[in-house]
């Protein structure tokens, strides 16, 4: 509303840096999907690894139990 330059110039700088979190969240997340198949670290509540721990089997049913709600409640 002022066409105050400052103000100008804090919001481009502001969509910049936002473009650019997104950009490496979708850089990251492509490169998770990219090594999910391979990579110990990566897990899917949907397809756990065979290599879970104990805890990591609960957290997985606990997954799969919200999934299923949320579903039926759609």
């Amino acid at each position: 509303m002022t066409r105050n330059e400052r103000f100008t110039q804090s919001l481009l700088r502001y969509n910049r840096e936002d473009c650019e979190a997104v950009r490496l969240l979708v850089d990251r997340l492509d490169q998770i999907r990219r090594d999910a198949a391979t990579d110990p670290a990566v897990e899917f509540a949907s397809r756990p690894k065979l290599t879970a721990t104990k805890v990591g089997r609960e957290v997985h049913q606990q997954f799969e139990r919200i999934l299923r709600e949320a579903q039926e409640t759609v």
